[in-house]
This record gives structure tokens, C-alpha cells and sequence, in this order.
């Protein structure tokens, strides 16, 4: 399974809102996404990540270059700082590890 891995940082200010925002993109159904989830690192409140997990790559592919993915993306910029955006293997776990 593969899946779109995104941290960001995010000032103590903005943090509910860019939580928020994922929250919302979360509940969207998007063909081909099996799940999309939002965590913050243990210790490091400022630290957020989002993982979307899918089943082809193919759909994946495509919502990469779509409108709704470029404004995600430019919500995590405006609202804080990307520091990693890739796409991760999900059948090994060593791969969300940075």
C-alpha cells in the first residue's frame, strides 16, 4: 500500500486551525483514498503529520495533481512550515521513519 506522508510545523497560533483543516480533507471522500489521518508527535506539539494510505497508485497519481491536493498543500505553507512531503511504502514501516 502506498500513501502520501506529510510534517509540517505550525506555530502554537495556528495549530487548531491547520488541525482543523486536515480534520475536513480528512472527511472528504476521494476515489482510490482508502484513509487520510492527522497526528501530532508525541512531545512536540508543533510537529504535525498527515498520512493518506492508498490502495493504487494510480488515483494517487491523479489527486496529486488536482486542485483540492495544490490547495492542501498551500494551507500547510500558509498556515505553517512543510518540513517533509513524500510518498511512503506503507508495507514497511521503516519507511515513515525519516
Amino acid at each position: 500500500m502506498k500513501g502520501l506522508f506529510i510534517r509540517a510545523s505550525v506555530d502554537a497560533s495556528k495549530r487548531h486551525e491547520l488541525i482543523q483543516m486536515f480534520q475536513v480533507v480528512a472527511r472528504n471522500t476521494v476515489p482510490g483514498r482508502r484513509d487520510a489521518e492527522v497526528f501530532e508527535l508525541v512531545g512536540y506539539p508543533a510537529e504535525i503529520m498527515w498520512i493518506e494510505r492508498w490502495d493504487d497508485v494510480g488515483p494517487m497519481e491523479v489527486y496529486m495533481g488536482s486542485d483540492p491536493f495544490r490547495a492542501l498543500l498551500g494551507a500547510v505553507k500558509i498556515l505553517g512550515t512543510l518540513q517533509e512531503f513524500r510518498v511512503a511504502n506503507f508495507e514497511d514501516p521503516g519507511d515513515l521513519i525519516a
